[in-house]
């Protein structure tokens, strides 16, 4: 390959695209054709040389070697606010020329239409002049001097750096002009994140993360919230210049791009594959963090060491699912105007699984969805009796899905593809598959859903000569497609999921009953609950609350096999039909509030992103609120994880509180320990102030005029946009009442049970219909419920509502709850009303 330079020295032209002759570590022989000489060049600390990729003239790509002018780094404050005060002005002029200069790329499409690189390279290119204008309105937002290592091609080298970074581009824009060169960052870049975030004269090591990026090193950096006309930030060292204004706290997901914290950003860093763990508490980032990563993969790919394993990141390959529905919203507004990623990536858990379960159970043998109405206490019920299962309970069930294949597949000989008169005349060839089948059967059962011995793939490749040599027979005699419409309906009825399902719960019924009393705290009769789920399984019917087990038996059942030659012919494909073609994966999948998914849908979603992609799952184990519906811990993601690398399971739990004011938070910290009987896993917010919670004590009957009240004076504060009543149990009679009283006196009320409104209106529902949520102001009742006290979760349903205001918190009981007795009385008011 040829490789190039351009050479650029500090208040020096550049010089022309040459040709690297020779370098040691203090000089650089570069051949210049057009004047047929070697020139060099002195390679010193105001001329630092390290190497990237450019596209040359003639289309080649190779290497750019440059002479980083890094003179300008200062050494007190009012050297740096100078330097940076002028490079914004240039920077700004800069990025214009720039702009006005930029060609699109464009490439004559062929009689096929554009090639897949061209359209790249031409949304590369949209995207290179997006940053431009970005930059030349708002230079830059950050600023960081470091020292820093690189690996390239097995080579190390060191260098100093001056940096500014933009927050709104995607893309690394070096700007020259007039012989000098500023680089303006994506925010998305590990040296800017770690320099902004690292201890100042302390080296970041982050070569075990598969970067050519090794070390940083950060010297001194700055945040601006303005550079033109004026500078206006804080440096470090230094101080303030300028000032500062005051910061109004917004609720709802939002990108924190450069305003992350050390911990978010070890996670936001962490390797490029594998799967990554955020957990924390309420309010402390990780939604936002983990959707962050996404942008970054996508903008920082390039930066990963070469190795034959890595995969691409890109819109159509990433996938993000969502097991609480009414974030949805909140998700697409965050990716599409914070990270400039399509929402359509985002799907809901539940309708996703049950679209990709009728997507691959494609012969049922008469089974259907249950269409009995069910009493909701029933309903309820049921969800405790699989919602509640551990991640035990998917090995065991894997496991007697192989006793049931292994059975059926002893009965081969008897099986009604045989049965056909046209079969007849080849039924030596067919009795040869039959036998085959048969001898599969003998083997040990095992709990690998992902390594089973018993999937479809794994039986194709022992029966696979007679399986062939029964298609061609059947092909000679024009039965064909009978027989292949035959084999697939037996194979559905030897994997038979539902099946299954009933010979392995009907086992545990016992435990199915724990379940249940646990998950309903005696509201219902569990053995009436257990008689009607009998009566489903013996009429081959199924609720919403089987889907996911069903779909989790089939995933690693079916044959993955893309090679139609390879495989049974007619079967559906359980990785195709996630509407990806050719045989690829989404090689990034995130899951968010994973505490709310079962185990089989967390074993099933774990198992869809590429071995060598990348699996992020956000999560809070304290914040399950649904007392029939939910995971402890993240084990069951490792069920069915298709990730080569299995040692790559990394832990990342986030500490700083960034939702509540300080007074909200001190208040959840001390009910944290009160409740769970530990000390908070995270820190208050000591950069918003804001009142004392408020607990009302009062009748019932008088709570809506207390709620009135309230109202009238929140909606008096500028700083107050949203507004919840949230019930910590489900009391919908409750609720209805209070409701009624409300509108009796004016109150104006969003539609029951919605989670938001972008009218104002008083929003009105319970914690288990909001989890993730926030809002600036929130009323919750409930706290005193003896009633729903046992059932499961109770803890964390009111821990949650707790949670969820950002700046005002009122919680309205009759007597003094038990949950907060023990809670530091001077970090609430309280009011008794008589």
């Amino acid at each position: 390959m040829e490789v190039g330079c351009s050479v650029v020295l500090p208040n020096t032209p550049e010089l022309g695209i040459g040709k690297v002759v020779k370098q040691s570590r203090q000089y650089i022989t570069v051949y210049f054709s057009d004047v047929d000489e070697n020139r060099e060049f002195l390679a010193s600390k105001n001329a630092l040389v390290r190497s990237e990729q450019i596209s040359k003239p003639s289309g080649k790509v190779g290497k750019r070697l440059l002479s980083e002018d890094v003179h300008g780094s200062k050494t007190n404050l009012g050297e740096r606010v100078e330097r940076d005060q002028e490079n914004a002005v240039f920077v700004s002029e800069a990025a214009m020329e720039a702009a006005q200069q930029f060609k699109s790329y464009s490439e004559a499409p062929t009689i096929l239409g554009s090639s897949e690189s061209a359209k790249e390279r031409e949304l590369e290119a949209r995207r290179r002049h997006t940053d431009l204008m970005a930059i030349r309105n708002v230079p830059f937002h950050v600023m960081a001097e470091i020292k820093a290592e690189t690996l390239q091609n097995e080579k190390k080298e060191t260098f100093s750096q001056l940096l500014y970074a933009h927050e709104d581009t995607r893309t690394n824009n070096p700007l020259v002009r007039h012989g000098k060169r500023i680089n303006v960052m994506s925010w998305t870049h590990p040296a800017i994140q770690i320099a902004m975030t690292g201890d100042l004269r302390e080296t970041v090591d982050i070569k075990a993360h598969g970067y050519t990026l090794r070390s940083v090193t950060p010297v001194a950096r700055a945040k601006f919230s303005e550079v033109l006309p004026a500078l206006t930030g804080l440096y470090e060292p230094g101080g303030m210049v300028g000032t500062r204004k005051a910061e109004t706290q917004v609720t709802g997901l939002k990108a924190v791009k450069l305003q992350m914290t050390r911990n978010q950003v070890e996670a936001f860093l962490s390797k490029m594959n594998g799967m990554m763990l955020v957990t924390g508490a309420p309010g402390s980032g990780k939604t936002t963090v983990a959707m962050q990563r996404i942008r970054f993969l996508y903008d920082q790919q390039d930066e990963r060491l070469s190795t034959g394993q890595n995969v691409r990141y890109a819109d159509n390959l990433t996938k993000i699912f969502l097991a609480n529905e009414n974030l949805v919203a909140y998700s697409k507004d965050l990716l599409e105007k914070g990270l400039q990623i399509p929402s359509s990536i985002v799907e809901p858990v539940d309708g996703f699984i049950s679209g990709y379960l009728n997507d691959v159970w494609s012969y049922k043998h008469g089974a259907a969805p249950r269409r009995k109405k069910l009493f909701y206490l029933e309903e309820r019920a049921r969800m405790a009796f699989y919602g509640l299962c551990s991640d035990r309970v998917l090995r065991e069930l894997w496991q007697s899905y192989e006793g049931q294949i292994a059975t059926r597949l002893a009965e081969a000989e008897g099986a009604r593809w045989l049965d056909t008169p046209e079969a007849a005349q080849t039924s030596a060839i067919a009795e040869r598959l039959a036998q085959s089948l048969r001898a599969q059967g003998t083997r040990t059962p095992g709990k690998d859903p992902l390594g089973s011995r018993y999937s479809m793939d794994a039986l194709y490749r022992e029966v696979r000569k007679e399986y062939e040599e029964a298609r061609v027979a059947m092909q000679g005699i024009g039965v064909l497609s009978t027989f292949d419409s035959e084999f697939h309906k037996w194979l559905f009825w030897v994997y038979d999921p539902l099946d299954c399902l009933f010979a392995y719960f009907g086992e545990q019924v016992y435990d199915g009953k724990v379940r249940i009393k646990k998950g309903m705290a005696a509201k219902i009769d569990e053995e009436r609950v257990v008689e009607g789920i009998r009566e489903d399984w013996e009429n081959r019917s199924f609720g919403r609350e089987e889907i996911p087990w069903l779909a989790f038996l089939l995933r690693f059942a079916l044959p993955s096999e893309t090679d139609q030659r390879a495989r049974f012919r007619e079967m559906p494909n359980p990785l195709a039909v996630t509407g990806l073609l050719d045989g690829m994966r989404w090689t990034h999948v995130m899951v968010d509030e994973a505490q709310d998914l079962c185990v089989a849908q967390a074993a099933l979603l774990g198992s869809l992103v590429h071995p060598d992609g990348a699996f992020t799952v956000s999560a809070d184990f304290h914040q399950i609120v649904s007392p029939v519906w939910g995971m402890e811990t993240p084990e069951a993601f490792k069920v069915g994880i298709s990730l080569r690398d299995k040692g790559v399971y990394q832990s990342f739990p986030f500490a700083k509180n960034m939702r509540q004011s300080r007074q909200v938070g001190l208040f959840l910290q001390s009910f944290y320990q009160s409740v769970f009987g530990e000390i908070a896993p995270f820190e208050v917010n000591d950069q918003v102030e804001g009142s004392k919670p408020l607990l009302i004590l009062s009748k019932f009957s008088d709570f809506a005029v207390r709620i009135h009240q309230r109202l009238n004076v929140l909606r008096r504060s500028s700083s107050i946009r949203s507004i919840a009543l949230l019930q910590v149990n489900e009391d919908e009679t409750a609720m209805e009442q209070i409701r009624a009283s409300l509108e009796s006196r004016g109150v104006v009320l969003a539609p029951l049970w919605a989670a938001s409104d972008p009218s104002g209106r008083l929003i009105t529902t319970s914690v288990e219909r909001i989890k993730g949520l926030e809002y600036d102001a929130c009323f919750v009742i409930g706290l005193d419920d003896d009633e729903n006290r046992n059932l499961n979760f109770a803890k964390n349903r009111a821990y949650v509502a707790l949670s969820r205001p950002a700046l005002q918190l009122v919680m309205f009981c009759e007597e003094l709850p038990r949950a907060l007795q023990k809670v530091n009385p001077g970090l609430m008011d309280i009011i008794r009303n008589q």
